[in-house]
């Protein structure tokens, strides 16, 4: 039976509109005019911001990430969100029964996922196990060979790291960037970060209006597995971290002459402690003869409620999914 609700949910400190294709005929002409309808319904019905979409296929369990932008008025198709992931594993076990995995069809990986606790009705405890660390958009997880580099800022060079896991991203020391504190990081922080984000898509070959690779700054305990993260999202700053965010440093962290791991005194940990602006967030670590094998992050969904939204109308700009 077709149905025009949308459910909306809040998976970490991100709102994600879930549209299953099974309740409507969307599949073939789902448009940017039907997801600014959605936003426009959240926004007039809850007084949040939404900008991100799952585009589920129950039978497949597969996921394709839609990724709005506000400030272009365009969509990202390019990448993952881990936040989506789990929202969209929370909405097919309530509605379809108990599934393992969830594929990505935006990158070609695939994500485990456990209902770890039903706290009630609304909210649960989803833990992402995550396997796959190979690239996701690019060549290679070190796109630019090096896994250290140096980016040339008028007088200043600036180490990097590039990798590409999760999502492509972008590391550099808080220390390189600023002396305040991360989290009172404000509009030159970001511009240095967005200055350093458009010399690398100059060399990846990537449009400068995209939002890959994303970028972060961190600072750490040399001596303990803490971490204090800080990145762009989308439109701003990110409230919290992504989740392919912290799969991403993970990965770089277990690597070898990475502009992270070389910030560690104790190498390979089995688990970490990462502070964002809005949380702590704790992450496992596996491995398995000495490369990374798996890594286990918890993390919240609540159900926010639903809009409703008529997709039998013609609308504009089609995206093929």
């Amino acid at each position: 039976m077709l149905d025009n609700s949308i459910p909306i949910m809040k998976s970490g400190t991100s709102l994600v509109a879930i549209i299953d294709v099974n309740k409507m005929k969307i599949y073939e002409n789902l448009n940017i005019t039907y997801l600014k309808e959605i936003i426009y319904k959240v926004k007039k019905k809850y007084g949040i911001n939404l900008n991100k979409f799952a585009v589920l296929t129950p039978e497949s369990k597969e996921l394709f990430f839609i990724q709005y932008i506000p400030s272009l008025d365009k969509i990202d198709l390019s990448g993952n969100c881990g936040n989506a992931v789990v929202a969209a594993y929370e909405y097919l076990i309530k509605h379809y029964g108990e599934s393992s995995s969830i594929s990505l069809k935006n990158t070609n990986k695939v994500m485990k996922l456990q209902l770890k606790s039903k706290v009630d009705s609304l909210n649960s405890i989803i833990e992402l196990n995550f396997f796959d660390f190979t690239p996701t958009q690019l060549k290679s997880t070190f796109p630019l060979n090096d896994r250290l580099l140096l980016v040339q800022k008028e007088i200043e060079s600036i180490p990097v790291s590039v990798v590409d896991v999760g999502n492509p991203y972008i590391w550099v020391r808080k220390k390189d960037i600023s002396a305040n504190s991360l989290s009172s990081w404000g509009i030159d922080e970001m511009r240095k970060l967005e200055d350093i984000r458009r010399e690398i898509q100059k060399v990846l070959n990537i449009p400068n209006q995209s939002v890959f690779p994303k970028i972060a700054a961190f600072s750490n305990n040399k001596s303990l597995p803490e971490f204090e993260v800080r990145s762009i999202s989308v439109p701003s700053w990110h409230p919290s971290f992504a989740l392919t965010g912290i799969i991403n440093l993970c990965y770089t962290i277990s690597m070898d002459n990475t502009i992270i791991s070389n910030e560690l005194l104790k190498k390979k940990p089995t688990s970490l402690s990462i502070k964002t602006p809005s949380n702590n967030m704790k992450v496992s670590l596996d491995y398995n003869h000495g490369s990374i094998y798996c890594l286990k992050i918890e993390q919240k969904v609540t159900k926010i409620g639903e809009v409703f939204v008529d997709f039998n109308r013609n609308g504009l700009q089609e995206i093929s999914i």
